[in-house]
């Protein structure tokens, strides 16, 4: 563990849960892209509730931008973080008010059998969309590299030729 980065509270929950920590690379920041991305999500969510530049009650709006975040749905992932973390999705409270029956608590465990199912269908959903999301990022990548770069039409044909120097001329010749 990174001593510098990592408060005492932290360091008791990683013990408590009896997790490993990785911190990837110590003040650099700026390299641990998924957290500059939820950065970067959370200054835009942020700054939608936001009337205007005076307004100082943001920590009114925190609990809403925190829950959009975690009912929307990623772009790769094609589930919401609530899903993946929780097993469910989150109920926004128009449905919470229109639901006309009460929904008595079942058996404990009968709920966790559910709740494991959910969680490893949705990992396997995550799993097969970050797969899909990253081949077609490779095919574009890809794609744009070749045909960005400078190669000549002789080794584009089928034949390699180099270019050699022949007593002061330079002439092409095959690769055999």
């Amino acid at each position: 563990m990174v001593r510098e980065m990592t408060g005492r509270v932290i360091e008791q929950l990683v013990v408590l849960l009896q997790a490993k920590q990785r911190n990837s690379t110590p003040y650099r920041p700026q390299m641990i892209c998924l957290v500059e991305c939820y950065h970067r999500t959370w200054r835009e969510c942020v700054s939608t509730f936001m009337a205007d530049e005076r307004q100082n009650d943001w920590c009114a709006w925190a609990k809403y931008v925190v829950f959009a975040h975690n009912s929307a749905q990623h772009s790769t992932v094609v589930l919401s973080p609530n899903v993946l973390m929780m097993g469910r999705r989150l109920r926004l409270p128009n449905e919470l008010l229109r639901e006309t029956e009460l929904t008595e608590p079942g058996d404990l465990m009968d709920y966790h059998r559910q709740l494991m199912v959910a969680m490893e269908r949705g990992s396997e959903c995550e799993e097969r969309a970050q797969r899909k999301e990253q081949a077609r990022q490779a095919y574009y990548y890809d794609r744009k590299s070749q045909t960005t770069t400078n190669i000549s039409p002789a080794f584009r044909r089928g034949t390699p030729k180099a270019w050699v120097n022949e007593g002061g001329k330079r002439t092409q010749r095959n690769h055999s």
